[in-house]
C-alpha cells in the first residue's frame, strides 16, 4: 500500500505498508521526495542508469530525518526505512522493513501517481509542493507497469543537433501515455 493523503505548503502527509508494518510519513519541501523515490525505483529496477546509482536516499521531517534503503531481489521489493532524530543523530529511533511483490507495488504506485496528478494538476502539484512534478521517471514508471515499450528514445546524430548528439523521445506517446489509466 502506499498512499499521498496531503500535499500542502511544503509538506507531504503519506503512507505505505506492506500488510505487516505501516509507515505514516510527513515529508518537507527540503527534499524532493517523490522525484528521489521514483528514481531510486528505476535504478533497482534496473532500467535506469543515470550518473550515479541511486538505492537509498533521505527526507526530512523537521527536525528528524529519514533514511531509504531500496533494493529489488528477483520479484520483491525490500524497503528499509530508518528514522533519526535529527540529522546529527547517529542513533536510530524506528525501524520500519517493508517487503512487497515488485510489479503489483509499481501497479499500485503508479496508480497512485496518477490520482495525485488527477487531483492537484501539474501546476497545482507545483505550487503546494515547491518542486515539479517528476513527469519524465513517472512516465517511464508507468511505462514498465504497464509492459508497455511506448517511451522508445531515439537519437539525433551530430549533423542532425548542432554537432553534438542529442537522446529524444515521441511526445504524442509521451502524453498518449500520461493520459491512459
Amino acid at each position: 500500500m502506499f498512499e499521498i493523503k496531503s500535499i500542502s505548503s511544503g509538506w507531504m502527509m503519506g503512507e505505505i505498508g506492506d500488510g505487516q508494518h505501516k509507515h505514516f510519513f510527513d515529508y518537507s519541501y527540503l527534499t524532493n521526495f517523490l522525484n528521489d523515490f521514483m528514481e531510486t525505483l528505476l535504478c533497482v529496477h534496473g532500467e535506469w542508469e543515470p550518473y550515479t546509482y541511486k538505492d537509498r536516499f533521505r527526507t526530512e521531517l523537521e527536525p528528524a530525518v529519514e533514511d531509504w534503503y531500496v533494493c529489488k531481489n528477483q520479484d520483491k521489493l525490500l524497503i528499509h526505512i530508518k528514522n533519526y532524530e535529527s540529522e546529527y543523530s547517529d542513533k536510530v529511533e524506528k525501524e520500519i522493513p517493508l517487503t512487497f511483490d515488485f510489479d503489483d507495488f509499481l501497479a499500485e504506485f503508479v496508480q497512485e501517481m496518477d490520482r495525485v496528478l488527477r487531483c492537484y494538476g501539474l501546476v497545482g502539484y507545483r505550487e503546494n509542493w515547491s518542486y515539479e512534478f517528476p513527469v519524465g521517471l513517472y512516465l517511464m514508471l508507468k511505462n514498465i507497469s504497464k509492459g508497455k515499450n511506448s517511451l522508445v528514445l531515439d537519437k539525433l546524430t551530430a549533423e542532425q543537433h548542432l554537432g553534438t548528439e542529442a537522446t529524444v523521445s515521441d511526445l504524442d506517446k509521451e502524453l498518449e501515455l500520461l493520459r491512459e489509466e
